[in-house]
């Protein structure tokens, strides 16, 4: 008979319970990790919407471009649910059919408030573009009080 010592090792009861409080001690840290950063996902993606921005809409209720007199006149009118401010800088970007650029039309709204329902007649003389603007007019507005925000419509 072989009469070799034997060893004692961890019984299967033991082994089996460590290994659950291990699996436990990490799925917590996962967890843990997990709640930070998805904490820190949805407040990054929060502080890039503007929220006092949602519902900001400018429409084009008359948008038409003269060759002749090189002038741009449009009605805009503040559709959404946004009040914008006195000191709010609406400005106007104009891209013609050749993709020439005019980007000289900033503060569009003179110092005046633009509140929902209002709307303003805008006559600007592109006469000084260079090179000279060739309908159609794709005309794109930008506000600084809603950085997010802008509307584009075709001027023929």
């Amino acid at each position: 008979m072989d009469m070799a010592p034997r060893t004692k090792g961890i019984s299967p009861i033991i082994t089996t319970i460590l290994l659950i409080v291990i699996s436990l001690i990490l799925v917590g840290i996962l967890l843990s990790w997990g709640e930070t950063f998805i904490q820190k996902s949805t407040s990054d993606a929060d502080n890039a919407i503007d929220r006092k921005c949602i519902g900001a809409d400018i429409d084009f209720s008359f948008c038409e471009y003269n060759n002749t007199s090189k002038k741009l006149s449009l009605i805009i009118v503040n559709s959404g649910k946004v009040n914008f401010k006195e000191d709010t800088n609406l400005s106007l970007i104009l891209i013609d059919s050749e993709n020439n650029l005019f980007n000289d039309a900033t503060n569009i709204l003179d110092g005046e408030a633009f509140q929902v329902g209002d709307s303003k007649q805008l006559d600007i003389d592109v006469s000084d573009a260079d090179p000279a603007l060739i309908a159609p007019i794709d005309v794109e507005i930008r506000s600084s009080q809603c950085a997010n925000f802008f509307k584009r419509a075709i001027c023929r």
